[in-house]
């Protein structure tokens, strides 16, 4: 029984029975091998060296601007999806003025905001 260590993923399996993980590619074992004390995101794979080590300061630059370019792009969505809430929101009033419209000529009583919300709601739920 032995410990082995994902290269990708850097998971740590311990005590596994050794015949089951040889015969996958993506795991080493870990004998005497040391993880590197630094942030988990600085971790890297040496195939030459067959260890884990931590990242040059060059990677690590690189690593960071990658996180700050995916924490912007996910600010941008947010923002697109908080414009989608309000179009939404504001085609659904424009639409209840209208059914309203066509109540009161048929002699019918206007539907409120919170009877719209509560059907929609229902819909929602039912989908």
């Amino acid at each position: 029984m032995s410990d082995f260590i994902n290269k990708t993923t850097f998971q740590i399996k311990r005590s596994v029975h050794d015949p089951d993980m040889k015969d996958q590619p993506d795991w080493v074992e870990l004998s005497d091998m040391e993880i590197p004390e630094c942030e988990f995101k600085y971790l890297k794979w040496s195939d030459s060296k067959n260890i884990v080590e931590e990242m040059t300061s060059g990677e690590k630059v690189l690593v960071d601007q990658a996180i700050a370019d995916s924490i912007t792009l996910l600010q941008e969505n947010a923002k697109d999806i908080d414009s989608m809430e309000k179009l939404t929101k504001s085609l659904a009033l424009v639409l209840l003025d209208e059914i309203n419209e066509l109540r009161v000529n048929a002699g019918l009583q206007e539907r409120t905001i919170t009877q719209l919300k509560n059907a929609v709601k229902v819909k929602y739920e039912n989908l």
